[in-house]
């Protein structure tokens, strides 16, 4: 989340239309005397700007309050993507603003995939990739063993860590990979096109991993 001046802010034309003739001056007043409250949900666009996608009420009632700042969790353009191809449910979707950049993007390639997989991805399945995607950090990725809970209660549930080496992984992914396109590896012509989507999303995918490690 982060606080952003309303200057930086601007609303959806399209959302716009469906909140014209709401009446704020209530919501205003009340802000006036508690201040703001709740938060936005926005997405970048050019420069320092930002769009609103959700929260164009509390933002007219910001402006009428003479507030400056709001608090306004970001969707990244990737996750506003898939928004705007009306195949997701937007309520689930917006909730995936809580996440940081990092998370969103692992978030995108996991739905993604999905969708590749299968026709439709349910909302539930994106709701538990997003609490999974809460859990996932930005220097390392871990996995969580939880032992069998006995069947005292007084001995408490054992929860331990174990750290994954990353450059084993990929030196093995690459390996394997690299097989694939070997001379006795062969791609049938109607999994042509599939295939080739799959290594331009396995590129962008790559590119965005790179740049994540170029930063660190």
């Amino acid at each position: 989340m982060k606080i952003l001046p309303l200057t930086c802010l601007e609303k959806d034309p399209l959302n716009e239309e469906a909140y014209l003739d709401t009446d704020v001056s209530n919501l205003a007043e009340s802000m006036k005397n508690i201040g703001f409250f709740g938060d936005l949900v926005a997405y970048p666009i050019e420069g320092e700007k930002y769009r609103i996608e959700s929260g164009h009420r509390r933002y007219d009632a910001a402006m009428l309050a003479d507030i400056t700042e709001v608090p306004v969790f970001k969707l990244n353009p990737k996750m506003q993507s898939l928004a705007e191809s009306g195949n997701y449910s937007w309520a689930i979707l917006s909730q995936a603003s809580q996440l940081n950049d990092f998370q969103q993007n692992m978030l995108y390639r996991k739905i993604t995939m999905q969708g590749s997989i299968q026709s439709a991805v349910s909302g539930n399945w994106i709701k538990d990739e997003i609490d999974k995607a809460k859990c996932i950090k930005k220097d390392y990725v871990y996995s969580v063993y939880r032992e069998e809970k006995p069947d005292h209660p007084e001995v408490k549930e054992k929860t331990k860590f174990r750290h994954k080496d990353g450059y084993k992984r990929i030196e093995k992914s690459y390996d394997f990979l690299k097989s694939a396109f070997e001379d006795d590896s062969i791609i049938k012509a109607n999994r042509l096109e599939d295939c080739l989507s799959i290594l331009i999303e396995m590129q962008d995918n790559l590119n965005d991993y790179i740049t994540e490690i170029k930063k660190n």
